[in-house]
């Protein structure tokens, strides 16, 4: 009996193993991107941050148009520009001194310091309705000067001291008030 030997190849195609292979090449690459994907979600005009290593969420900092809103604090080692465009500002500390250490625009301030002016001191009304500073006053000859009222500064009664209309360079150092019903204020009627 003849028996015939048949031989199998058992390698594979050549074009069958390279395709296996780019196959498994670009599975590997696409499970590398996938851990390495950032996720998450935000919101228009939120500026993201990076809530963990792989996620970005919404920052507290929003974009309008040309401005950064911050709904938190803001922390900076220096910010430039001149202020003008800053509103609304309620600083717990500036320069390390409490809002009471500075003047409030609008509101009775009271100084328990010495105060220094250099410079010219514009003043309208009085201080303590005792002592009235009128400047920046000019007269006929085109020269500059003030009217200096101290004393009694009058009360709904009884007009106080003053100046007349037009006086410039009046001084009047004190003195003044009311007596028995009747006003007797210090008046200046000439410069």
């Amino acid at each position: 009996m003849n028996h015939t030997h048949v031989r199998k190849n058992h390698r594979v195609a050549m074009p069958a193993l390279a395709s296996l292979a780019v196959a498994m090449i670009l599975g590997w690459a696409v499970a590398a991107q996938a851990q390495q994907a950032v996720h998450g979600s935000g919101t228009t005009n939120t500026i993201p941050v990076w809530t963990s290593s792989s996620t970005i969420g919404n920052s507290l900092m929003k974009q309008s148009g040309a401005n950064v809103n911050v709904s938190g604090g803001l922390v900076a080692t220096t910010l430039s520009g001149n202020g003008s465009g800053v509103t609304n500002v309620n600083a717990a500390m500036l320069g390390g001194l409490l809002p009471s250490a500075f003047a409030q625009v609008g509101i009775s301030n009271t100084f328990t310091a010495d105060q220094t002016i250099n410079g010219n001191l514009g003043l309208t009304g009085s201080i303590n309705n005792m002592l009235t500073l009128q400047g920046n006053l000019t007269f006929g000859q085109g020269t500059e000067s003030a009217n200096v009222i101290g004393g009694f500064g009058g009360n709904s009664q009884f007009p106080g001291n003053s100046v007349a209309s037009g006086v410039v360079g009046a001084t009047i150092a004190g003195g003044g008030g009311a007596s028995n019903g009747a006003s007797l204020p210090n008046t200046v009627s000439g410069n």
